[in-house]
């Protein structure tokens, strides 16, 4: 698949999403939907571009040794590395809402795959190639969750800076490590050593992901 730029048409603004959310309707899924669409173009799509663009990204991931068709995989990887992060946000960080909202992000969370099949449809991707992103996000999802445990049991031995965290922000910060260090692997294709700099250059990005996720979330 070809790379995917940043749209240039947005979204419903936030000040209306606002509005649609609290006045929703039992059964309306248009607030849903408009919310999920918001989560992929002002935080995937744009932090996704801004990420495969920057200097030191293209830098550390040798960009000018691999071929164009290499580059478009790997934005494709980033895309959905970051809606792996958010899909596991939203799953993991349930004290962040009011019980009432929790459904409504759990909804969320469901149709955002399904936004992302759309997009890329509307890009000009063909229905096969668009459904197989959607199934790639379900399998690197189940693959960094994997490794995730793994992560956090090192966290818990040895970083003392872990200790006084939540449980769930130990997870959390435990999925964005794993995360990394997996899109790290899939971008070198397997060729990745233990002190890679791209894994604490995908850390510190994903770093800015959850930010991001998180205030949009306290503040819808």
């Amino acid at each position: 698949m070809g790379t995917i730029l940043a749209p240039a048409v947005r979204p419903i603004q936030y000040a209306a999403l606002k509005l649609v959310k609290r006045f929703r309707k039992k059964g309306d899924q248009r607030p849903i939907i408009a919310t999920a669409d918001h989560i992929m173009h002002h935080i995937v799509l744009t932090l996704g571009f801004k990420t495969f663009t920057d200097a030191k990204f293209r830098k550390l991931a040798e960009f000018g040794k691999i071929s164009i068709e290499e580059h478009d995989r790997i934005f494709n990887e980033i895309q959905v590395t970051w809606i792996c992060l958010i899909l596991f946000y939203i799953d993991a960080v349930k004290s962040l809402v009011p019980l009432s909202d929790w459904h409504f992000w759990q909804d969320v969370a469901k149709y955002i795959p399904k936004d992302f099949e759309d997009i890329l449809m509307g890009y000009g991707a063909d229905e096969r190639n668009a459904k197989m992103m959607t199934q790639l996000i379900d399998m690197r999802y189940k693959e960094y969750e994997a490794l995730t445990h793994a992560v956090q049991e090192t966290n818990d031995q040895y970083g003392i800076e872990f200790k006084s965290l939540s449980w769930e922000f130990k997870r959390i910060t435990a999925y964005m490590q794993a995360a990394a260090i997996g899109t790290t692997d899939h971008i070198r294709r397997g060729k990745i050593t233990e002190e890679d700099p791209l894994i604490k250059f995908l850390t510190e990005q994903l770093l800015f992901v959850e930010r991001r996720i998180s205030r949009f979330i306290k503040k819808l």
